[in-house]
């Protein structure tokens, strides 16, 4: 800094270089308005780190340098630890007086230290030593300490059981938790509360013991909203806020047990929306509060504000909570990771799980890519075999082409290359369902050399043509009006190089309109249906029995096992239909149980417990 402003003062003569060196020199709270004017008239000597470089260029590389450099030290820093506590200096007691009509500014009366009289029984106020001489402090709090959790203040324990009762139930003996005064409702069992009380004081204030004590009596065991009283009767209730999101990462494996440290630090993305900070995936109890920036998933499900006191947590159920469910970041990053739990460690169904889902482990894919050759003999028929290999756009012959048997045989998304001979390259697509379907497209031979290429559609039913066409050095329409297919049949795309392999690089693209028997419409574009390998559909059931097993703790039932095959089923017949369905990088089949989670995940059973 010093070298650039003698390098810009050097400009000036005297006396005004110097006028300027002390106005620069000045701190900005101290400079003299003559001072401030000279700067403002002469603005190249405002010089500041941040336009440093313009005056001496190669000062920014440097500075960078330094900048990395207090980075690199800082972050070796130890993070400070800091406790916050209260301390009464030695030798000093205090005086707590009332004020006058709660002004602070009137002190009256010195009030002795003491419990509530209120709570007194017998209406004996129970006082404490103003001063303990055996402390170092006046023992005070130590005395409040101590008759709150005695025999004489029978209230603590009885508030301690009556939330830990709410917890359990859905609502406590005393159905205003905050308030057991005569504002307050009676208790609808006093014999019960202070039952509990007393096991509660008896067992050394071990919440543990208490909820073993409540959790296996007769009461909680028994149905929800089966017993006589209200208070008695479980009740169908959704999780708190922070145990949805908790239980979310433990079924997704992402759960981070870490006790204690730094809080997890919260952002807004890109809609305004508050969410915990990149990939943190500790207990919720963890994540940063701030009154201003509630976390948006937290804050959905009503978990309590900075505002107010909350004595009891609502339960609202409201729009914004479903969209969050369908919609929401977080839910369907926790989801992505459970699929790809399950993909890497499934169950082991039985042979009675495997027959309920044999149509779907028995799945085609919905488009599979090979080569052949169509006969049209007495009974017409088409060989067909899968292309080996894939490159990552396309399927060929091999490794490298031409290959030594199949040549330059290879499709792609738009189109392809035939092989020589009887070596036709086949798109062979299988019908998802049962119903019509109409067959728009165009074969197009855009070379001016060569013999061109003749395509032909045919159906395994009977191994029936239902069309013929040859591009040859343009484009033809290729057009099937309606024909009946049942699920499961194949109908091939066939396309070869008639009589020479010369210059036969074709495109030809297709739109299949397939009307169900129900009367909707699936629209199939072939260029947008086009993928690498499939994935393997004989683990789907294995993987359906563990996503239950993580989400809902119990295996599925027949019904259930039954009913998620045919979910399934029908998202692979979509996402198979269309590339626009997928998310990039994933296949079909990862989508789809992806999409199964994220349906366990927004249900009532995993949301709500009785």
């Amino acid at each position: 800094m010093k070298q650039a402003l003698d390098q810009e003062l050097a400009k000036y003569d005297e006396p005004l270089r110097s006028e300027l060196r002390s106005a620069y020199e000045t701190a900005s709270k101290d400079r003299t308005p003559e001072q401030v004017q000279a700067l403002k008239a002469n603005p190249s000597v405002n010089i500041t780190p941040g336009n440093l470089y313009q005056y001496i260029p190669d000062s920014k590389p440097k500075l960078a340098a330094f900048d990395e450099e207090i980075k690199q030290i800082r972050a070796a820093k130890p993070v400070e630890q800091f406790i916050r506590a209260l301390v009464e200096p030695a030798n000093h007691v205090t005086e707590t007086k009332l004020f006058h009509r709660g002004d602070p500014a009137q002190p009256r009366q010195v009030v002795n230290p003491g419990a509530l009289t209120v709570l007194a029984l017998n209406g004996e106020r129970t006082e404490f030593a103003n001063d303990d001489p055996s402390l170092p402090s006046t023992g005070r709090r130590l005395a409040f300490a101590r008759w709150l959790t005695s025999e004489e203040n029978p209230l603590l324990a009885r508030v301690i059981v009556n939330r830990v009762w709410m917890h359990h139930f859905g609502q406590g003996l005393v159905t205003t938790p905050a308030d057991f005064g005569t504002l307050g409702t009676q208790p609808g069992d006093v014999r019960l509360l202070d039952w509990l009380a007393s096991e509660f004081v008896a067992g050394g204030w071990s919440l543990k013991n208490l909820h073993r004590l409540i959790m296996e009596s007769a009461v909680y065991r028994q149905n929800a909203g089966s017993g006589d009283a209200v208070f008695y009767q479980r009740r169908l209730r959704r999780l708190e806020a922070e145990t949805i999101r908790d239980r979310m990462l433990a079924a997704s494996g992402r759960l981070d047990g870490t006790l204690y440290g730094p809080p997890l630090k919260t952002k807004e993305d890109d809609t305004g929306q508050v969410m915990v900070e990149g990939d943190q995936s500790r207990r919720s109890i963890y994540i940063q509060t701030r009154r201003s920036r509630p976390v948006g998933m937290l804050q959905t499900f009503d978990a309590p504000v900075m505002e107010t006191n909350c004595e009891i947590r609502p339960s609202s159920t409201v729009a914004t909570q479903s969209l969050i469910l369908l919609n929401g970041k977080f839910i369907l990053q926790q989801a992505g990771y459970l699929a790809e739990r399950i993909a890497d460690n499934p169950a082991e169904p039985t042979p009675s799980q495997l027959a309920l889902t044999n149509d779907l482990l028995n799945r085609k894919p919905m488009w599979q890519y090979g080569y052949g050759w169509y006969d049209q003999a007495s009974q017409p028929r088409t060989t067909f075999h899968a292309l080996p290999h894939w490159t990552g756009t396309q399927w060929q012959a091999g490794k490298e082409l031409p290959d030594a048997e199949l040549g330059y045989t290879l499709l792609r998304a738009t189109g392809g290359h035939p092989g020589s001979g009887k070596n036709a390259v086949i798109r062979r697509w299988t019908a998802p369902a049962n119903g019509v379907v109409n067959i728009a497209g165009a074969l197009s031979h855009p070379s001016d050399n060569g013999d061109g290429v003749r395509g032909r559609i045919v159906s395994n039913r009977d191994g029936k043509l239902h069309g013929q066409w040859v591009a040859y050095h343009g484009t033809t329409e290729t057009k099937v009006e309606g024909f009946q297919v049942s699920a499961g049949d194949t109908v091939d795309f066939i396309t070869d190089c008639r009589e020479g392999t010369n210059t036969d690089s074709y495109d030809w693209k297709n739109t299949l309109v397939l009307r169900h028997e129900d009367g909707n419409a699936q629209t199939i574009v072939s260029e947008k249906c086009f993928s690498g390998p499939a994935s393997s559909y004989a683990k789907l059931t294995g993987q359906i029995i563990r996503a239950w097993e993580l989400v809902y703790c119990r295996p599925p039932a027949d019904e259930e096992l039954v009913m998620a095959a045919a979910f399934l089923q029908r998202q692979l017949s979509l996402l198979e239909s269309s590339s626009d369905y997928l998310i990039e990088g994933r296949t079909a089949v990862q989508q789809a149980m992806r999409n199964l989670c994220h349906s366990l995940f927004a249900s009532n059973e995993f949301l709500y417990v009785e």
